[in-house]
């Protein structure tokens, strides 16, 4: 019986070698990338071999071309990649400290999908003495006697 799939159906296998070729990451980048569900996943081959559909490595490679800042973007503070937006690095991983920066993001006009120009340093300069945030506000040279809140019990 012929084989009716013709080859452009099926998606291409690549080992990790030329994953590392493709992307430019070395093997521990794409590890820990893999570990936090950053990266496409493998495809188990045998007992010890694995590779990876190329077209899911491929859309990969373009999603972070397009995450990339532009001169643009970055003029008009339209940078909305995680790394860059408090707000959303909250929301992604939701740490004590990133809880701050984001709530002092907030505060400052900033959401998910806008951040205004220069809220870092307004941030840094804020003058509200009382919010609960200010002596811990982000973005500023720490001074040796501070700390973060402590975290509440059991948690």
């Amino acid at each position: 019986m012929p084989n009716t799939l013709a080859t452009t159906d099926i998606d291409r296998l690549i080992r990790l070698t030329e994953v590392k070729t493709l992307t430019g990451l070395s093997t521990s980048s794409i590890y820990r990338l893999l570990a936090t569900d950053s990266f496409p996943a493998q495809i188990p081959l045998g007992a010890r071999s694995v590779a990876w559909v190329e077209s899911e490595v491929l859309d990969w490679m373009r999603s972070r071309i397009a995450l990339r800042p532009t001169a643009h973007r970055k003029q008009a503070g339209l940078l909305m990649q995680a790394e860059f937006n408090p707000v959303k690095r909250f929301l992604k991983r939701p740490t004590h400290l990133n809880a701050i920066k984001a709530m002092c993001a907030r505060c400052m006009g900033c959401s998910e999908t806008h951040l205004e120009r220069g809220f870092k340093e307004s941030i840094r300069d804020c003058s509200v003495q009382d919010c609960p945030m200010h002596k811990y506000r982000p973005y500023r040279p720490k001074l040796a006697t501070e700390t973060l809140p402590e975290r509440p019990h059991g948690k």
